[in-house]
């Protein structure tokens, strides 16, 4: 009996002991973007991005001349949607290793939305779909970075994204009445910047919210990035910046 037993026991370990195994293995890789680990070959990620079209931006570009010649970095887009939000992402890849994605959401619509900012209704009813808009957007981009890599507090550069309208909705509540008065000085009030940082073990994650109405600004930008690779990039720009001495 002593020995069906210690089989029994044995039995029932090896398979718990596999399950977990082949769970770990079948599970996706929390650090990268879309299911592309970071060092991920140009050639891989299309293979993985099934149905996707990967872009290359063309090295002239403006932003590209944050990077030295002799830093080998490509970039390319796709057009994207996170957490049912429609973006544009640009995948940085350096010396062929992938190492950051940066996703530009899509709220063109309060560029070109159909108010009269001479009218103090109208601003605060364009002013009212901004802010909550954007509130649920940051509560579900919160969630989806809680559920891939777990419930931690960021860090902050001035406002917290969840309360990107504190201040706003301060200076509304004490200038209100005279507002009514000139709605148009409401429109332009309309601004607001906040950031949010996160450090885990592989990855680094910024939430990054600029709003400006009068300048029909709407900035909404999410980047994830390699540590490792991000500091290989930086020492690499470094060492191109210093042979240029």
């Amino acid at each position: 009996m002593k020995k069906i037993n210690l089989f029994s026991t044995l039995f029932f370990s090896l398979c718990l002991l596999l399950q977990t195994t082949v769970s770990a293995q079948s599970s996706p890789n929390p650090d990268g973007y879309r299911d592309i680990p970071w060092g991920t070959s140009i050639a891989q990620a299309r293979a993985i991005l099934t149905g996707v079209t990967l872009t290359e931006i063309p090295r002239d570009s403006r932003r590209d001349r944050q990077f030295p010649d002799g830093v080998n970095i490509t970039r390319y887009r796709i057009t994207d949607s996170v957490a049912g939000y429609p973006a544009r992402t640009e995948l940085y890849f350096f010396n062929d290793q992938f190492f950051q994605a940066v996703v530009n959401f899509n709220f063109d619509r309060f560029k070109n939305y159909d108010f009269n900012y001479n009218v103090f209704i109208s601003v605060d009813r364009y002013y009212n779909d901004i802010r909550a808009t954007t509130l649920n957007f940051v509560a579900d981009i919160y969630s989806l970075l809680a559920q891939k890599y777990g419930k931690k507090q960021p860090t902050f550069r001035g406002l917290d994204p969840r309360h990107s309208f504190v201040d706003l909705d301060n200076y509304l509540a004490q200038e209100r009445w005279n507002l009514r008065y000139n709605p148009s000085e409401y429109h332009k009030k309309i601004a607001t910047q906040s950031f949010a940082q996160w450090i885990f073990p592989k990855t680094e994650v910024r939430f990054s919210i600029a709003i400006s109405a009068f300048d029909r600004r709407f900035d909404y930008i999410l980047s994830l990035a390699s540590n490792d690779l991000l500091k290989e990039v930086e020492r690499s720009i470094s060492d191109a910046r210093k042979r240029g001495l």
